[in-house]
């Protein structure tokens, strides 16, 4: 209730963080200070929020600019950067328009995946069109499709072990894909707008922020990064309890443990831990 730890708690995290607000944006937290994270659509407080160590990939995921390939591309459209109001409250988020012709249109991540189990979000929002896919370029059965309207994943490729969409307030809908990358620096994402190739009339339109690529099985929160073809790593959140102050009410023989917590992972893959 009052987001503040236990003066008992030691809390460490050796970089910045993210996590979502009661008013549903994404908020910064600076060098070790703790995240109390909220359900993005009710404001419902989730508690204390502690994550592993990850890397977002991408470069310059701040300034969606058009550069040519070192970070971000387009094929048969416009990126335009500074379009409307992004899920963190500022005026950053980017809009890609399709050009008119039958073709691929799509933003392209540029940045070479690594090998693996490799998870890519963004934030995305209907301008005047609402289908977008990933595709993970040049690996067999790696698309998956959203469409922002019914709120809904489709089109999923057997190489897309996981996708997600996650609605946020004025629009906005968080959505990611988790698939398999196995030939060594060769294969790049790339957002299309529809689910392939279509001929667009030209006005087909959607915004999109905060795009991350993560080596893991699951996303985590975003990850900022502001220079170009420059990856940036968030610490792990370390809250622990030494000395005195966990000697004092923890009894060595005997005591119960409670644990409240929120889980990324679905349902099946806890079920399979737990029966292993």
């Amino acid at each position: 209730a009052t987001k503040t730890l236990d003066r008992r708690i030691t809390f460490t995290r050796d970089s910045i963080g993210t996590y979502y607000g009661e008013n549903g944006l994404v908020k910064y937290a600076s060098n070790n200070v703790p995240r109390f994270d909220h359900d993005p659509t009710t404001g419902e407080s989730l508690g204390l929020l502690i994550e592993e160590s990850r890397t977002n990939i991408l470069g310059l995921s701040s300034d969606l600019t058009d550069n040519n390939g070192n970070d971000w591309d387009n094929i048969n459209g416009t990126i335009a950067v500074n379009q409307t109001t992004a899920p963190d409250g500022t005026t950053t988020a980017a809009s890609f328009t399709a050009s008119a012709g039958n073709a691929e249109h799509s933003v392209v991540f540029a940045e070479l995946v690594p090998t693996g189990n490799v998870t890519v979000s963004v934030w995305v929002k209907t301008n005047t069109y609402s289908i977008v896919s990933f595709v993970l370029y040049g690996e067999a059965n790696s698309t998956v499709s959203y469409n922002l309207s019914t709120k809904t994943v489709y089109n999923q490729g057997s190489n897309v072990s996981r996708a997600t969409i996650t609605e946020y307030p004025n629009g906005w809908y968080r959505i990611s894909a988790t698939m398999n990358c196995t030939v060594v620096n060769s294969r790049t994402f790339r957002l299309f707008a529809s689910t392939g190739n279509f001929d667009a009339g030209g006005t087909e339109s959607f915004y999109y922020w905060g795009p991350q690529l993560e080596s893991g099985s699951f996303e985590t929160s975003y990850i900022p990064t502001y220079v170009s073809n420059t990856s940036v790593t968030r610490g792990a959140d370390n809250a622990k309890i030494t000395g005195t102050n966990f000697t004092d009410f923890y009894n060595a023989e005997q005591g119960t443990l409670v644990a409240h917590y929120y889980s990324t992972f679905d349902d099946n893959y806890i079920a399979n831990i737990e029966n292993v």
